[in-house]
């Protein structure tokens, strides 16, 4: 099959909807299937992360409506046979969707706002929650849930020894707020450790290489007691595996952390992904710290001085029963289905 994905990065967009889009190009890929991006340029994009998977990525011009946008995506396509178009994108709906189905065989559309789609199959990996009612009149195949969370296999691999090590004390702590960190976030994290005040905890420190406050981060890991940052690691699955405990985004790595049974405090940087961070608490799994804006150092600090080594044990068990890393091959099983 030969698949066209359609998504954007960006400082403003994150990098979330290309990464899970290049988890499934991978996994489809390994299945002896082709894959190709389209994608928009702006700052802070992380198409030059497309090509050194060694994907084609070409280049959309500057901004369009919906059917704009499908209509040079069409002409981009239109000297070969397109099995499926997968489109994971806020800004691109069913008026994109209707215009591509005369270019493709089949759709997918990874979403998580419970609109209305004209695709065969939407993939929405969150917890059950009110917005998936949006889904009910759809005709065609919905996939719903974690167990459907677009997550490399290597976090599979690492699963049963990072859950099997795991006591419920917090000795290493990662930080990691996404690929761009859109909201500067990070700094705050490393100033709600250093309140914390241990010079024994470990602190592993994780930014895009876009990153905007790179510089203030760098200073911070320089005076906080065993802090090492890492730009752009792309084993991430080996920082979340030896971690304790995580302080991040309610995006993808979520799943990325349930996976591996990594307990998290969460913290929320973009509106959509305040109903996955308080589904996630709801389940045990994490504590919610909620909007960025009123998530203060002190807030960061003070949660970690209550917590327990019980707690953080129920977390991690909620967290591993959340999701298993599987749902890359589910998904691209119900694309071989439709």
């Amino acid at each position: 099959m030969r698949i066209v994905f359609r998504t954007d990065s960006s400082w403003s967009i994150g990098a979330g909807h290309l990464m899970r889009c290049l988890c499934l190009a991978d996994r489809l890929v390994a299945r002896g299937h082709e894959a190709l991006f389209l994608t928009r340029p702006a700052e802070g994009d992380l198409i030059a992360e497309i090509e050194a998977r060694g994907f084609s990525a070409i280049r959309l011009p500057g901004a369009a409506s919906e059917v704009e946008d499908a209509d040079r995506c069409l002409a981009l396509t239109a000297g070969g046979r397109v099995d499926w178009v997968v489109v994971d994108h806020y800004d691109l709906g069913a008026a994109w969707e209707a215009r591509m189905r005369t270019g493709a065989r089949a759709l997918l559309a990874i979403d998580d706002l419970g609109r209305a789609h004209a695709t065969d199959l939407i993939l929405d990996q969150n917890l059950a929650n009110p917005l998936h009612e949006g889904y009910r009149g759809f005709a065609g195949r919905a996939l719903l849930g974690p167990g459907y969370a677009l997550i490399r296999p290597g976090f599979g691999t690492l699963r049963a020894a990072s859950l099997g090590r795991r006591t419920g004390r917090i000795g290493r702590i990662l930080v990691s707020m996404g690929g761009t960190d859109p909201v500067d976030y990070t700094p705050t994290a490393l100033r709600g450790l250093q309140a914390l005040d241990r010079s024994d905890l470990m602190v592993d420190v994780v930014i895009g290489r876009n990153t905007r406050n790179r510089e203030t981060v760098e200073a911070l890991c320089r005076t906080l007691p065993g802090a090492t940052l890492h730009v752009q690691r792309a084993d991430m699955e080996t920082l979340i595996a030896a971690a304790d405990l995580a302080i991040g985004a309610g995006g993808t790595s979520v799943w990325e952390r349930c996976v591996l049974g990594c307990p998290a405090l969460i913290v929320s940087l973009a509106p959509n992904q305040v109903a996955l961070a308080q589904g996630v608490a709801d389940a045990g799994a994490a504590l919610d710290l909620g909007w960025h804006a009123e998530a203060g150092g002190d807030r960061i600090a003070e949660t970690l001085r209550r917590l327990s080594p019980d707690t953080v044990m129920r977390m991690s068990d909620r967290a591993a029963d959340i999701c298993n890393g599987s749902g890359a091959d589910h998904v691209t099983d119900a694309m071989g289905w439709s």
